[in-house]
């Protein structure tokens, strides 16, 4: 059952302009919603919308703070970014609690838990920029997850934590069911890159599209058939460069690469 939505206090003022676009990639749910009217007053019924697209993996409700919904929002603005995705929003006590069983690294009172942190991701910036900004409004506490692309904020106590790993982890590669392997040599990309794959097994010509992601829905932003030698294609920043930043992936037929991001590197 729902829990019902009630305006918790509010300790920050809103920088945002009061309306969210968000994507919650593990649900395929999308809501883009006016928080705030025009003098700035929460609206309950649009909060009670954004808790229930935050609510637990195992269905369970609960009210999202006023604050860290301000702080996302700010975010979003500040970066001019489409869509915001979730990682992790709500999680309920049972379900925290079976993740630290199953060797998860999760705190023991997460203010997931209370509604008062969310994970995110954004896809044409990089998460350096996001931790460094989200840490200068100095409004909570963030976390840095690089390999996993994505950042943690909250609207506890002011803290950080994280670090880089040297091997960040390729998304997608198991959505790929044709015949042919197709990875990128990185997942991350900035304006002026190129973008190298390697094929397996090597082909002689190929029929390739790449595909941008938007909401759900992957669309194709530039095709085009060409001879490669051996295993090893590229896509220059000839053709990248009147595509917008955000999230791709390349389709040869049937099969796809691993997802890789163009980002604005600051």
């Amino acid at each position: 059952m729902c829990t019902p939505i009630s305006l918790l206090a509010q300790t920050q003022p809103p920088h945002g302009d009061g309306i969210l676009s968000l994507y919650y990639d593990a649900r395929k749910e999308s809501l883009t919603i006016q928080f705030r009217d025009q003098n700035g007053t929460p609206i309950p019924k649009a909060l009670q919308k954004i808790a229930h697209l935050l609510r637990s993996p195992d269905n369970q409700e609960h009210p999202i703070n006023i604050d860290v919904v301000d702080l996302v929002d700010t975010i979003q603005d500040h970066f001019h970014e489409p869509v915001i995705e979730i990682i992790s929003g709500y999680r309920s006590p049972a379900y925290n609690h079976n993740l630290k069983e199953t060797g998860h690294s999760v705190a023991n009172e997460s203010l997931h838990m209370q509604g008062m942190a969310i994970d995110i991701h954004l896809d044409t910036t990089t998460e350096e920029n996001v931790r460094d900004y989200a840490l200068s409004l100095h409004r909570g506490g963030v976390g840095w997850y690089p390999q996993n692309d994505f950042v943690h904020i909250d609207v506890g106590p002011v803290r950080t934590w994280g670090h880089a790993e040297s091997k960040r982890k390729f998304v997608g590669l198991n959505n790929n069911t044709g015949p042919l392997e197709i990875r990128s040599n990185t997942n991350r990309y900035f304006p002026n890159d190129s973008i190298s794959f390697t094929i397996e097994p090597p082909e002689n010509s190929i029929k390739w599209a790449l595909e941008r992601f938007d909401r759900g829905d992957w669309k194709t932003t530039a095709s085009s058939k060409s001879t490669i030698h051996g295993n090893r294609f590229t896509i220059t920043n000839a053709i990248l460069k009147p595509l917008p930043l955000g999230r791709y992936r390349l389709k040869i037929g049937n099969s796809l690469s691993n997802e890789l991001y163009r980002k604005e590197k600051n």
